[in-house]
């Protein structure tokens, strides 16, 4: 916790590491110590993944607690990675039932960022909108949007 509180995050990871490899009382107190670690380091080599590996562990148990789902959720969705978020929500409802986690994913699934951007391919215009193509992923846009 020093380290934590010292923003010395690289040597409190190892540490941590160790503590929550253990299978015993304060198991989950060290993981969600661990989350709060990585969480600076993410733009380091290696950090993600290992972020991204805690949260399927944590989700993957038989008594996960809803705020789990809701943070690997948002992680993904903060990342533009709609998939991965959707798909922690739906586990998330079906071994929850939780209501937060059904409000959350009916909030967030037909959201759209309005933005000016290039696109691979368009197509004819649409009630008002333009189908266009960008990566491999189909969506709409405003063809003369004034923001």
């Amino acid at each position: 916790q020093v380290y934590l509180d010292d923003d010395i995050y690289i040597k409190a990871v190892p540490l941590l590491e160790e503590a929550a490899g253990y299978h015993a009382e304060y198991t989950l107190q060290a993981e969600e110590k661990l989350k709060e670690a990585y969480i600076p380091l993410l733009s380091q080599s290696g950090y993600t993944r290992k972020y991204t590996n805690l949260l399927d562990k944590q989700m993957a148990r038989a008594d996960a607690q809803p705020a789990v789902f809701l943070e690997a959720a948002e992680y993904y969705l903060g990342r533009s990675k709609e998939t991965e978020a959707f798909d922690a929500l739906k586990l998330g409802i079906e071994k929850t039932g939780s209501q937060e986690l059904m409000d959350f994913y009916e909030d967030n699934r037909y959201v759209y960022d309005v933005s000016h951007s290039a696109y691979q391919e368009a197509t004819d215009f649409l009630n008002g909108m333009i189908q266009v193509r960008q990566d491999g992923y189909w969506g709409l846009a405003a063809p003369n949007c004034n923001l």
